[in-house]
């Protein structure tokens, strides 16, 4: 059952009382680590990211073991392809179909199995996260953007304990760049981080938790002819904002602790619910795993069909480029049909739209636009068609198959 306490950061990992006590003796110690030469720090991370994720994720020692054991058996095939960068095409997909199989299993494990099948540790709290970010290091060392990996920064960039459970998720080179040269964090910094980790936590304990029961969550043990179409849409709209905080809240409280570590972390989060269209809101929301599907994902297969004249006809490369885009984002929440059925719903409504936007951009005349309260109520339609267009899409995030039968 999907709700939105898989979006809280680590089901309690930044949230618990001992994790603040853990966490504050950290801080106090974090002023001597920042002096200590780039691989000194990472060592420590490394060490300090284990003792957190045992403590407070519940992932087990065994396991915790077997993911160090295989994070290192990816820097091992990382190391090889840095040694031919751009030749090493045939160790990257091995390593990444690794990786991604994985994956798919302990995916798929546990909803056949309901977290009993010996394979369902692979689900590990984090785990989406953590091949994204094994993906796009692999990448970048496969394309000569990192040539240099180092083992502990491997490490310490992939079980980085703040971001580990929900993002927001770095780039190897841009992680590795902040923990060369963390920031000073001087008194503003330090209330500015503690108001945003306080306001965090409000977003995910107290306005989510409240606004829960009138969400669409409590729909899921019923069926379609048991709930009005009303109650369902006015839950969606409910459930839209409930995911916001508690999802967006996770990020502040992940971003706050970073940043007094001296850690930058990217924004994930940019009022998307004041977006125009579904093109801007995929743009501000869960930014650092937009960017990921645009780099890694859609903008490499739309070059794969033009280079191999697979799918000619500009508007339908489009089509299908979005469609499988996101139809990998539906499967990377989960195995079920109805994460599917949400990741082609946004597929379609990006293709659309881009279709639209081609069409209304040769139909419109040069310099004329809408001013004044025109614009204004223009852009309040907007945001209300994409708010809703969005907020549809998460019955079908949220309530299985089933529930329409």
């Amino acid at each position: 059952m999907p709700d939105v306490s898989q979006y809280s950061a680590g089901g309690g990992l930044l949230l618990s009382y001992e994790f603040w006590v853990a966490f504050s003796a950290l801080i106090l110690l974090s002023g001597a680590l920042n002096r200590c030469p780039a691989p000194v720090r990472h060592g420590v991370f490394v060490v300090l990211n284990a003792l957190f994720l045992f403590a407070f994720t519940g992932i087990g020692l065994s396991h915790l073991l077997g993911l160090f054991a295989g994070l290192s058996i990816l820097y091992l095939v990382a190391r090889r392809i840095a040694r031919n960068p751009g030749n090493g095409r045939a160790a990257f997909l091995l390593a990444l179909g690794g990786s991604l199989l994985l994956w798919a299993a302990g995916k798929i494990a546990v909803s056949v199995t309901d977290k009993r099948n010996p394979l369902s540790w692979l689900f590990f709290v984090g785990v989406s996260f953590l091949v994204v970010k094994v993906w796009t290091f692999l990448k970048d060392v496969q394309d000569g953007r990192v040539t240099h990996p180092s083992f502990v920064g491997f490490l310490n960039y992939c079980t980085y304990f703040p971001c580990f459970t929900s993002g927001p998720m770095h780039y190897y080179g841009e992680f590795a760049e902040a923990m060369e040269r963390p920031s000073p964090v001087g008194l503003a910094e330090v209330v500015h981080q503690i108001y945003r980790i306080l306001w965090g936590t409000l977003k995910v304990r107290v306005l989510a938790v409240s606004l829960g029961p009138y969400s669409l969550t409590v729909l899921h043990d019923a069926s379609v002819h048991d709930t009005s179409l009303p109650q369902i849409l006015g839950r969606a709209l409910v459930y839209s904002v409930v995911l916001y905080l508690d999802f967006s809240g996770s990020c502040d409280i992940a971003i706050g602790v970073s940043r007094l570590l001296g850690i930058p972390v990217p924004e994930n989060f940019r009022l998307p619910y004041l977006a125009t269209n579904i093109r801007d809101f995929w743009q501000a929301w869960h930014i650092t795993f937009t960017r990921f599907l645009t780099q890694y994902i859609f903008v490499p297969l739309v070059r794969a069909c033009q280079a191999s004249r697979a799918i000619r006809a500009g508007r339908l490369l489009a089509v299908y480029a979005y469609l499988v885009t996101f139809a990998f984002v539906g499967f990377w929440h989960g195995s079920a049909l109805n994460f599917l059925v949400w990741g082609v719903w946004h597929g379609l409504g990006l293709a659309l739209y881009d279709l639209y936007r081609q069409t209304s951009a040769r139909a419109a005349s040069p310099g004329r636009r809408a001013r004044g309260p025109w614009e204004l109520a223009r852009r309040t339609v907007a945001v209300g068609l994409t708010f809703s267009f969005v907020s549809v899409g998460w019955i079908f995030f949220v309530l299985p198959m089933r529930f329409f039968l």
